[in-house]
């Protein structure tokens, strides 16, 4: 296999730290900045140049991943889901899920029954 580089290497890093603590919602840019021994400014750029998106968004798309595989996977009731994946808003939560997804939680888990 071929050896990662340094950059694939942060990212599967800063994924890692951010798949253990998604039911923390106090889980914060800080925080992983923190984690990643780097300043809020420095990560912000770091993860801006290797995944696109700023560390928020990151972090926000790690949890809705989540969020997608526990729905699709009957794994809990949508509230429950949420709150696993650092949503203690389910407004929040159904909104940011549709804009990423394009449907609602709700949607999604009935429809992975068809799939099945």
């Amino acid at each position: 296999a071929q050896a990662t580089s340094a950059e694939e290497n942060f990212i599967v890093q800063a994924k890692a730290f951010v798949e253990k603590h998604l039911a923390d919602e106090e889980l914060t840019v800080e925080t992983l900045a923190a984690e990643m021994t780097l300043s809020r400014e420095q990560l912000y750029r770091k993860i801006m140049a290797l995944a696109g998106y700023s560390p928020s968004a990151f972090i926000r798309k790690l949890r809705l991943q989540k969020a997608a595989q526990l729905l699709a996977a009957k794994a809990d009731t949508v509230s429950q889901i949420a709150y696993e994946t650092g949503f203690n808003n389910l407004s929040h939560f159904s909104k940011s899920f549709k804009e990423e997804f394009g449907k609602l939680p709700s949607e999604f888990a009935s429809e992975s029954d068809i799939l099945e």
